[in-house]
């Protein structure tokens, strides 16, 4: 889509840019800063799939380092693209009609596939944000879109986040029979990472809904999967998914088995995520106390509280020292058991933690 088909749908876009642009100068996050930049770039040049894109990573960026005002930014720039795809939707209209019900100066092309692409982009914006609503509106959009124009991939796709905004809302019942609807659209496409994902949410879904061994063949297929794809933190995440409900079932040696593989996995990933560690060390210890091995539960559980301490989670490094000193208690090692509550009232407080958010 050429800037020449967006440009009447916008009011003053050079100065919006410019606008934007003097307000990023006034902060200090230049990276932030410059992915902006580049997204109302790609906006200017008719390329919404790649602007909404691009402020979707400043959105998840600028949340990851608590730096509101870029969230904010990010959120406006999210919000006039998507208005400008209403505009552009209602103009893909009236290249429908007859050529005999057009007026002087309607726009005389379409480009469905462009306008699907972008629809599934902006429900995925709008889901990051818990938007649900709006999300399912833009996936009507681009379902429409891509089905108009037979694009299977794109349905799939589209059925496949469907079923995400589901779970989301905890209409599993939906969220299964979109993902069903799903897979069968993917499995005749070469979109194995799609495939992958909807594996997981129908898989999740019947979690929730206590059907524990479809859940369990479609969790070990998405693993399966995201090991090919070479998707070391999804697969890590998946495997953590897959030994809670192994652990659900009292297949405890398999729950082990997948903790460990996931563990393995956070090995190769980046320190921005040792949440995935912590999270995994801390469900290593509830297994080896549902296995009746506490002794075994404390070292991991440490391992987990230290993490929760370098990430800055002191409510989850709270609760975790409040059921350490339990379980010191409860082997009557009570020097132990003081030292963690003495540490506990060393934590910062939630109050604390505000006065120190940027």
């Amino acid at each position: 889509m050429g800037s020449t088909q967006l440009l009447p749908l916008l009011t003053n876009t050079s100065s919006t840019t410019l606008t934007v642009w003097l307000y990023c100068q006034a902060r200090s996050n230049q990276p932030l800063q410059e992915r902006v930049a580049q997204g109302w770039q790609q906006f200017d040049q008719g390329d919404i799939v790649a602007a909404i894109a691009c402020f979707q990573a400043v959105l998840g960026r600028a949340q990851a380092l608590g730096d509101n005002h870029f969230a904010d930014i990010a959120r406006n720039s999210l919000r006039f693209v998507e208005q400008a795809l209403v505009d552009l939707d209602d103009d893909l209209a009236v290249t429908a009609l007859p050529n005999h019900d057009r007026r002087d100066g309607d726009p005389v092309t379409s480009q469905p596939g462009q306008t699907g692409l972008a629809h599934l982009s902006a429900a995925q914006a709008a889901l990051q944000t818990a938007c649900f609503a709006a999300a399912l509106q833009h996936l009507d959009q681009a379902l429409h879109q891509f089905t108009r124009q037979a694009n299977l991939t794109g349905v799939g796709q589209t059925l496949s986040a469907m079923a995400t905004v589901h779970l989301a809302t905890a209409d599993y019942s939906r969220s299964l029979t979109y993902g069903q609807a799903a897979i069968a659209v993917l499995e005749d496409c070469d979109a194995q990472p799609n495939l992958a994902q909807t594996l997981q949410t129908l898989g999740l879904a019947n979690v929730y809904l206590g059907n524990l061994a479809a859940a369990q063949t479609q969790l070990e297929q998405a693993a399966t999967l995201y090991h090919h794809l070479g998707d070391t933190r999804a697969e890590g995440i998946l495997l953590k998914q897959l030994g809670q409900v192994y652990r659900q079932q009292k297949a405890f040696m398999f729950a082990l088995a997948a903790y460990e593989a996931a563990l393995d996995c956070c090995l190769d990933l980046p320190a921005t995520s040792q949440d995935l560690t912590a999270a995994v060390l801390h469900h290593t210890g509830q297994l080896y106390e549902d296995m009746g091995h506490n002794d075994f539960a404390i070292a991991p559980y440490r391992d987990a509280l230290e993490t929760y301490r370098k990430l800055g989670d002191f409510a989850k490094a709270t609760l975790l020292l409040q059921h350490l000193g339990r379980l010191y208690e409860g082997q009557g090692q009570y020097a132990m058991a003081v030292e963690c509550y003495h540490q506990l009232q060393q934590l910062p407080t939630a109050q604390d933690n505000a006065e120190l958010a940027p």
